[in-house]
This record gives C-alpha cells, structure tokens and sequence, in this order.
C-alpha cells in the first residue's frame, strides 16, 4: 500500500512548498513509493538509507517535471507563434489540492498570458491524480468561449539531451533511437489521432504514456533548447476554432534495474588531499588546491545511471579507488571489488556495467590513446571478461575534461586549480551472476574510479553536443575592426609617452624593488606592453613604422620581441648564426619603437632550432622527420639541458654574444649598450624539472650531475655515501629536488655572469613560468622577477597548437580573480614585479573582464611591469584583421580596446597600491618535498585585499628586516613559527587565515566575507564578489564594473545596470583629469566578439573545431548608465568606432537629480560601437 502523503501548500514563489521531511521536492508530497528494484538493500549495504524515488515538481501554473521530463501544455497560433503555460499565472484560489487518506490531486486553472487576439485567450484546466505507486493521470483540457483558430494544441514532454543521447523512444514497441548529434529537427510524425503506448526515457528509468493522440518527435537543438521534444496533440476538427478540446494520459514510470555499487573495502583513497606530494594519497596526492572535495558524497543520478558516493568521513578516510601510475609505489596498481552473494544474484540480468572515473598524467595523443588500464569482470561461473580502458575512447583527463566515444563528460566542478570533471563509460556484461570487478593500472598513467553501478539499461555514453557556429543573426551582428588609432582622437593616448626611450638613461632597479632610470632614480617607471612573435618582428621598413606609431597612440610604452631567434637563424647554419636580411628588419624595428618611445624586453632563447652538428655535440640522435627534435620539441629539451650540458650552455653564449655585441645601424648603439632595452630573460620558460624524469637523454645527464653534486664535500652527508640517484627512496625525492634548484641557481650565476662580461647591465631575470614555492629560491637572485599565467589557456586534444582546441567558458571573477591572483605570492618583496605574458584567451566568452581585473589589481599589489601576449603572431597579422591567431589581441575587437584602456590605467597609476604587506615565509621542508609546491590557495586570495609576496627567510629574521602586518606559513606550521615573541605576527595558512587576519586587525574588518565570497582592498576602491560573478573599481579618474545579465553596480561617478549577457564596461577620464571635473570622458562596454564562421562542437563553445574569418561579429548587449558629470557645463555623447573616430551622436539626456543618462549598446540599427566619447559641445 501507498505511503500517506503529507498536505502541502502552494508557494509564492512558484513551487510547491512541501513540509520540512519532504526531502525530494513533492516526491515525497505526491504519493510516489520511493523507486528501487527488489533487492537493493544488498548493494548498499554500508548505507541504509533508500535510493530516492523518482523526482517531482509541480509548479502552481500546472507546469511539472517528472524523473527530469519537463510536462508543459500549450499551442501555436495561426503564424505558429508559441503559447505555452510556462508564463501563465493561475486563476484566483488555484492550484487546488484535493484528497482523502492521503489520495491527493492537483487541479490547476490558467488563461493563456498571451494570444487570441481581440476574442482574449483560451483556458487551461487540468487535473493530475495519484493512481497507484508509480502512476499519474493527467486530464487537461482548453477552452475559449466563442472559439479560437489554432495550429494545433498539445501536451509537450522534454527530454533533457544529457538523458536521451543513446537511448529510444519507443512508440507502440517500436524503438526510435534519439542522436547524439544534431542532424535534423524532425525524429517522428505520427499525425492521426488514434491510441497510442509511448515510452520515453528519464532520468531513473522510462516513463510510459497511453492515450489517445497524435504526436510530434523533436531535436529541439535546432532552436538552441537542449531538449528532444515529444509533443502529444489534442484533437482538433479541422478548419474549425478550438472551443473545447481535452486530452487524458496515464503516465506510468518504471526504475531500471540500476543498482549502485558500493566501493566499501575496495576504496584506498578519499576525494581530499590535505598535503601534496606527502605519498599518502587523497585523490592525485597534489594538495588542497588540486583534489576531488566538490564532489559530494550520497546519491548521485547521471543520464539515468544512479550512482553512490561514499562519505569518507564514514569509511576510514576511503571513498574512491585510486590506482597508481608507474613510480607511484604508495599507490595499488590492482584493486578488487567483491560482490556480496545477494547482489551477485540480482546481477544476473544485467547487460551493462558503467564506471564514474577519470584519469590523470594520461600519455599519448586523445585521438589515438594508449591503454591506461584493465577491466576484469569475474562471473560466478569461473569465466571473465576482459576490457581495456583506452585514453581518448573510455576515459579521458579529469582535468578541463573532454567528450568522447565511451566517456561521457557528465559530472563538472572546479577545484582552486582548475575546471575538473568526472566521466560516465560503459562496458558490457554477459547477463549472468558477477562474482567480482578488477581494476588494475600498469603504464604511466592514474586511474581513479568514484563509483561503480550495474544495470539492465543499455545507454550510450554521450555528452550532449550540436555544432555551433558564429553568425549574424538577432545576437551577433558584424562589426568593423580597425587596428589603427586615429591621430587626436579619444583613443590615442601617445602624449603619455617621453620619446625617445633611453633618454633619461638605463632602467634600474631602486632600493625600494621598482624599476627607475639611472638620471631620474627617484622617479619610478611602470611598463605595459604587447609580445610581437614569429615574423610580426620581421616587417618592412614601412610596415615598422606604422607599427611603432599605432602602438605609441594606443597608450603602451613597450614591447617585448618574443619568439624571434627561430626566424632569424641563418637557414642551413648553426643556431647561433644570425640572417642579416632578418638581422636587419629587426634592427628597424626597435630603432622604430625607440624613436617613440616604446621599451624593449627580450628573451636570449625561446624556440629556435640546431644544425645536426649541433645535436650531435647535445647528445641526441640526427632528427629523423618525426622525431621530437624536428617536431618542435626539441627547444624544451634543450632549456631542460642547460643546467647540466657545457655543449647547451656554449650554443646558448654564442647566439647571445652574436646579437648583443652588434652594432644596431639604425640607432648606432650594440644592443647591449642600449638603454631602449628594459629587460632580458635569458631562456624564457625553463622550468626546472621539465623533461627530467620523462626524457632518457636529459635524465642520463641529470643522474650523472647528480652523482657528481653528491660527491661535493658540502653535499656527501646528504644520502648514504655511495648511494646512486634512484637507491634512496623517500629521501632521494627531497635531495634530489634540492639538487635541481641547485643546477639552475648555477645556470643562472653562470648565464648572468656572461651577460656581465660582454658588457650587458640591463636588469635580468629567469624561471618565468609556474608558481612553486621552491623556485623562490631561485627568484630572490634576480635582479627583478617575473612570471607568465593565462585565462583559459587552449587544452591540445590532438596536436600542440593544432584544432581542435578545448576551453572552460568560465568567468575568472566568479573564481576570485584567479588571473592575476594566483601570480600573486610569486613576488620577491624588495625587487621588481613583470608579469610578460598573460591573456584572458579569446574565445573565452568572459575576457572583457581582462579591462578590469588585470589593472585593477595589477596595480593593487603595485607591480612594475605587464605584457599582453600576444598582439600578433605573424607579419600578416599586424596589418590586416582577420589574420590573428587564438593568442593575438590586434585582431581581437574585445582583446585590443580591453588592453589599451587596462595600459592607460596602470601607467598613470589610477588604482592606489595596497597599504598592508603580508609575507610568505618559503621553508625548505615545504618547498622541496616536492617540485611544484603551490602556494595556498587562501594565501594568494589575501592578494586581493592586500600587497602579498614570498621570500625564504625565516619569519623571526622577515620581522626584523622587512617589517611587513604579517607572516604566512604553510600549514601545518612549526610551532615555533606561531607561539612565543612571533604570536599575532605569524599565521598558518589554513582555513581560518582570513579571519585571523581581520581580527588581529592585520586586515581591515569586513574585508574578505566569513564566506570567502567577497573581498574589498585594504584601500576601498576594489570590491570583487566571486558568488554575484560581479567586480566594482572606482577611483577619481576611472570606475570599471564586471557585470552579469541584469546586474547593477554603482561607483562614486557612475551607476550601470547590465541590460544584455555578461560584459564589463569602464567609465575613463581621457584627458587625465578627474572624472568629476574630466571634460572628456571615454565610455567602453565589452561583450563578445568572435570572426564569422567560428564553429565549436557546441553552444557551450568549449570546443574549437574552426577559425572564422570577416567580419568580426559583436554580441548584442545594452546598459543603462548614469553619469555625475562636472556640472555648469552641457554634454554630446558620441558613439565611436574601434579607431577612436566618431560615429554618430547618440542620446543624452539629464535627470530632474542632475545626473546624465546614456543607454550604451553594442548593437543598433545605425552599427555596431563598444565605446563612447562624452565631450561638451564644441565651442563651450
């Protein structure tokens, strides 16, 4: 018999407000016995409680979901316009809830909200009731009182995508498969009205509709709705108006036989990971900032699959199966999952088993994928099934996760490092008793199962995709790009810059860690730049020009020549001779910029090739036409040799002797002699344990320097004597981490000291990729430091730099500004701070946000130097749109506005640096346990309230010597590092950090939320809230707002409200004063922008698979915004184009307050603009 149902009441918000012990919506309400096959007791055993039934919700219009399928009712008028109920209200005293001992229906009454014309709308009237433990019946009918002419009316039945892929509607025992991709609108038409069984498949099960009907099967993904559409139709008499019709369907929901699994003894890791590297496990091992803890635990339903996640907390720290790759000895390669006799029966009629796993360190290219591991299903009857569990087919990388054949991507979240996700497989079984489940690993990749389930439900695994392709349509419209700036106009900032660069002598490093030149030290200079890379360092004279002029106007004063010594390799010769021609162009080039003004950084290698002499003397074979040294691989080996390699040190001398003793002709000074250079990385991104490990050339060298390092006499104490590198477990990992920072600190010495020796004194610096902790130690010797980090940096799914490419779409404000934040405790207190490549990476469709945050808090944490990278990639790229790369902002509508008005805001310093210095304390017990310790992530989110930074001293002697409000160490911390004279100074970096800090009084109270969701710079003017995904900087000369649909935001000068989808807009004083007493104030509004013809795998956009080309199209998007412009004076508002021309004068207008109002829009009939120019009239 029926459970009794507790009454409910309907609520004003719109669902049905169920009783406190109601747990599943009205599941529980509405007299549905919870749904589980006979016999699940034994598969979840370790937990008692039922698996949830069927989910139910009602809404007071009549409108429900039942296991997932929206129930909607509606028709199309005579020009098949859509009414439906879903904007409906109820008649007054409905939604009616009728019943006796506990047998309770619905009845609901709503008159269409729209449609009908001068006759009014027609009525709905419709009545749900229980008839038995997993059975409806819904009665509807639709009324007018003097007729009304329709298309057709119906009962829709949506089947969200993630639930039909790879199943059937099946119509009177006919299966009807539903497509993974979209191929056209139409599935089935049935058009005669006659009784019907359908069957249709939801989220637990199927659910199954008699009546008497005709129907409409849909992909509605034609329309951009996720959904496949099953629309049942009322009769109708033809050519007649509708004046009564009516509908009766019985619904009946059967669960699979779908039985969870749980891992119980088998599980040997939990989802949390509180310490990296400390060979314990917990998910990958990688720490708190890298595991599994979003996931949470308890009953977890997938594309009709039911899954349990066990709670650790329960189960001795266990919830998962984490199988090691190889190397990882504390890890099982084989684990064993036992079926207890009862389940093992039920298992008999199975026909499929499905995994919830993902991988990590998978090898090989997805697209052909090496085995990561071993299925092995055990019958009762001694017999087995084997499966391989391939990369690229069945599994994929847990992070940033992909679909594919067997891996359905169906469970996302993001942990502080990255977009992070869970994959449903599914493996076939023999229909009879499972006896038990191997999971073994043997190559060198992890595997990690976080559920098991068994079912007679054969799905398809598949994520939900239709292509989606960028064109003009009613949400994007082509937009003319120009890369030009027009001389004078709003856009052109080249006053800000004190030609020609080197005028005032070198740049120099001040005693106080920021840049200055030698005959003004007291001055402090600041820089911000683009990367020019590949050939667009190569072009004509003429084209030079032009370059420097429009990079001058547009506010930067520098540039950093990056991946150039590939091109200028003489071709045929070794990699240190120079092509003259080549030589040449580039001479031009900076004597152009120089003319200007504009300041050039350069790195000494980056990716150019070797002569097969050359190889030879490196250690590796001749390349062969496929090998990793012709392939373009071969410049990471050659930055992981340096440090080990006097052949690779000599090669890299010889190119930098050559290009920096020669005499520029167009300037008339040797490079290195030019104060025009502001600084030199001499390798770019040479990380110091890359290739090590994976490359048997590069190890060979390593072992045998590390023999050599232990021999030392300061080092002989630090393993067994004797001991080879890999005899030592446990403590070999420590020392030989220890011996790899040691090689590059000598790298370094011996690279600086020959820069030195050829006369070189511009400021140097190194290690400029990754944020370990153990590269501080390297970092405190340069003479400034610097770093490089991306938004939504492409993921390679093939080939490296080859589509198609995969991005997260996500919002870097909704994760706490996560660039630049997490570049943030890198920073040497007491030396200079660059940051020469970052990029919000277009087709990320929040990089607006790059205008506000990269500035705001750039400048926050008062750092030196930013490189955009890049603004182009090839000489084609710098003079005609359409030509750029994923990287190149030139030709990026969003990227290249975004990125002038971010370089005027830090140059002329608007956002005031933090006044509170907090410092990392860096220890070596962290930092060398492993490569790549990361900061805590609540550490680096402390930068966004205050100045932060690292340095190796201990925190007794940072006191003394630096004075900073406070100290951080890595938690657990010594207590020696808390207690005695250090208490109130120093502070774990635990969950608690941000609140301590706020009540010793280090950080202003209210400054960071008890939530961790809001933070507010110790200086007022920043306000980031990671929950509202929203961003508010206002000082006197500019106020920048990041804002969502339908947000509002208001700074001291400027209120705006978000009309369209997400975009950031900057309120800017152009002419340098304040904006209340500004004369001439720029307005920008940043949407979207993509080339036409840019196709992804789906409107998600996370899957490039095509580059559009012209015209470039805008996203359409409006605000209203409210200006308090200087008073006394009247105002124009002029739209202007991407040059900085105006356009047309648009509306402005003044309120009884004073305050001026302009709706800003990117989108109108007259064009397409993202800025405006407020100015008075002329003449005034």
């Amino acid at each position: 018999m029926p459970r009794p149902y507790p009454s409910i009441s309907v609520s004003t918000s719109g669902h049905a407000a169920l009783p406190a012990r109601a747990l599943f919506c009205v599941v529980a309400a509405f007299s549905l016995l919870p749904l589980r096959p006979a016999g699940a007791a034994a598969a979840t055993a370790a937990q008692a409680s039922d698996i949830p039934a069927a989910e139910f919700a009602y809404r007071k219009n009549g409108e429900f979901t039942f296991d997932g399928i929206q129930v909607v009712a509606g028709y199309f008028s005579p020009d098949w316009k859509r009414v439906d109920q879903t904007l409906s209200q109820p008649a007054p005293g409905y939604p009616r809830v009728l019943g006796i001992d506990g047998e309770e229906d619905y009845e609901t009454r709503i008159v269409f909200r729209r449609g009908g014309g001068v006759s009014g709308p027609p009525a709905l009237e419709q009545r749900l009731r229980r008839t038995g433990p997993h059975a409806l019946q819904l009665d509807s009918e639709i009324t007018h009182p003097s007729g009304i002419s329709v298309r057709e009316a119906f009962i829709e039945f949506n089947i969200p995508a993630a639930t039909g892929i790879g199943r059937a509607v099946t119509i009177d025992g006919a299966p009807h498969p539903l497509p993974e991709t979209f191929a056209q609108a139409r599935i089935v038409a049935a058009a005669s009205v006659r009784p019907r069984v359908l069957t249709l498949p939801s989220a637990t099960g199927t659910l199954t509709i008699s009546g008497n009907f005709s129907l409409l099967i849909q992909d509605a993904r034609q329309w951009r709705r996720n959904v496949f559409s099953v629309r049942l139709r009322f009769p109708l008499n033809s050519g007649e108006p509708l004046m009564r019709t009516s509908l009766s369907l019985a619904l009946r929901h059967a669960p699979s036989d779908n039985m969870p699994l749980l891992l119980g003894e088998a599980a040997n890791s939990g989802f949390r990971d509180e310490i990296a590297g400390d060979r314990r496990g917990g998910w990958t091992d990688q720490g708190d900032q890298n595991d599994l803890r979003v996931l949470a635990p308890g009953p977890l339903t997938v594309s009709g699959i039911r899954f349990e996640i066990l709670d650790e907390t329960r189960n001795d720290g266990r919830a998962a199966i984490v199988l090691g790759k190889a190397g990882q000895d504390f890890l099982p390669k084989k684990r064993t999952l036992a079926l207890p006799p009862e389940t093992a029966a039920q298992s008999a009629g199975w026909n499929s088993l499905y995994l919830l796993h993902a991988g990590a360190w998978l090898s090989g290219k997805v697209a052909e994928g090496p085995p990561v591991g071993r299925l092995t299903v055990r019958y009762a009857d001694a017999t087995e099934t084997t499966h391989e569990i391939r990369n690229g087919r069945d599994i994929g990388n847990w992070w940033n996760p992909y679909p594919l054949a067997n891996a359905a991507v169906v469970w996302t979240g993001r942990n502080p490092s990255s977009e992070v996700g869970l994959y449903l497989s599914r493996f076939d079984l023999r229909q009879k008793p499972v006896a038990s489940l191997d999971f073994e690993t043997g190559g060198p990749s992890m595997w990690m199962i976080a559920a098991v389930s068994g079912s007679d439900l054969r799905i398809t695994p598949a994520t939900p995709r239709r292509a989606w392709t960028a064109t003009a349509d009613r949400d994007w419209a082509a937009h003319d790009h120009r890369m030009e700036v027009e001389i004078g106009s709003v856009f052109d900032f080249s006053t800000q810059l004190d030609a020609p660069a080197g005028k005032h002598g070198p740049v120099i490093v001040t005693p106080e860690g920021h840049f200055a030149f030698r005959d003004r030290p007291a001055e402090r200079v600041r820089f911000w730049g683009v990367n020019l890379c590949f050939s667009a360092n190569y072009p004509t004279r003429d084209e030079a020009e032009l370059l420097a002029e429009r990079l001058a106007r547009s506010g930067y004063n520098s540039i950093r020549i990056h991946h150039y010594d590939r091109d200028l390799q003489r071709k045929g010769g070794a990699s240190h001779e120079l092509d003259p021609e080549k030589l040449d162009a580039l001479d031009y080039l900076f004597a152009a910029c120089k003319r200007r003004g504009l300041y050039i950084n350069l790195d000494l290698y980056t990716s150019r090739t070797f002569s097969p002499e050359e190889f030879a003397a490196l250690g590796f074979d001749a390349p062969g036409k496929h090998s990793a040294t012709a392939s373009g691989d071969m410049h990471w080996r050659f930055k992981a040799l340096l440090p080990v390699s006097d052949a690779a040190f000599d090669t890299w001398a010889s190119f930098a002797r050559n290009l920096l003793t020669h005499t520029n002709p167009h300037t008339g000074i040797a490079w290195k002699d030019d104060p025009a250079i502001a600084g030199i990385c001499p390798v770019n991104e040479n990380s110091p344990d890359h290739r090590i490990h994976s490359d048997p050339v590069i190890n060979r060298h390593y072992r045998a320097a590390f023999d050599a390092w232990l021999a030392e006499p300061a080092n002989r104490g630090l393993l067994p004597s004797g001991a080879a590198a890999d005899d030592v477990a446990g403590r070999r990992d420590v020392v030989f981490n220890r011996f790899i920072i040691e090689a590059h600190r000598r790298l370094d010495q011996r690279m600086a000291g020959f820069l030195r020796s050829l006369g070189v004194r511009t400021p140097l610096t190194g290690v400029n990729h990754r944020q370990g902790q153990e590269l501080t130690y390297l970092r405190e010797n340069y003479d400034y430091v610097d770093n490089h980090r991306y938004w939504d940096h492409p993921r390679f799914l093939q080939e490296r730099f080859k589509l198609p490419f995969r991005f997260n779409q996500a919002s870097a404000t909704e994760a706490a500004a996560a660039l630049p934040r997490e570049l943030m405790p890198s920073r040497i207190f007491g030396k200079p701070y660059a940051v020469t490549e970052f990029n919000y990476v277009r087709p990320n469709r929040h990089r607006s946000e790059a205008l506000a945050l990269m500035p705001a808090y750039a400048s926050l944490q008062d750092w030196d130097a930013i490189y955009n990278f890049d603004y182009a990639s090839s000489r084609a790229a710098l003079a005609a749109p359409g030509r750029g790369g994923t990287f190149s902002i030139a030709d990026d509508p969003i990227g290249q506005l975004g990125d002038r008005l971010a370089a005027v805001l830090f140059l002329r310093g608007d956002i005031a640096p933090a006044a509170t210095r907090i410092v990392f304390s860096v220890q070596d017990s962290t930092a060398f346990g492993r490569i790549n310790q990361p900061f805590p992530d609540g550490f680096s989110r402390i930068g966004l309230v205050a100045r932060i930074g690292s340095l190796t001293e201990s925190p007794a002697d940072i006191l003394r010597g630096r004075a900073p409000a406070a100290i951080v160490v890595q938690e657990p911390a010594s207590p020696r590092a808390v207690d005695g004279a250090l208490a109130g100074r120093v502070f774990p970096a635990n969950e608690n950090l941000a609140v301590r800090l706020q009540s010793e009084g280090i950080l202003p109270p209210g400054s960071v939320s008890p939530d961790n969701t809001r933070y507010q710079s110790d200086t007022g003017q920043i306000i980031l809230d990671t929950s509202a995904g929203t961003l508010r900087v206002a000082t006197p000369r500019s106020e920048l707002f990041v804002l969502p649909q339908d947000v509002r935001l208001e700074g001291h000068f400027a209120a705006v409200r978000n009309r369209g989808d997400f975009a950031t807009l900057g309120v800017i004083s152009a002419d340098g004063r304040d904006l209340a007493d500004s004369r001439r104030v720029l307005v920008a509004y940043l949407t979207d922008s993509l080339p036409a013809g840019t196709r992804f795998s789906s409107a998600d956009r996370q899957t490039l698979e095509q580059r559009g080309k012209l015209p470039h199209l805008v996203r359409r998007g409006a605000a209203e915004l409210t200006l308090r412009l200087a008073p006394g004076v009247s105002w124009q508002a002029w739209a202007v184009s991407a040059s900085g021309a105006r356009l047309r004068e648009v509306p402005l207008s003044q309120g009884e307050e004073g305050a001026w109002h302009l709706r800003v829009e990117t989108v109108t009939e007259a064009g397409t603009q993202l800025a405006y120019e407020i100015v008075p009239p002329a003449g005034d």
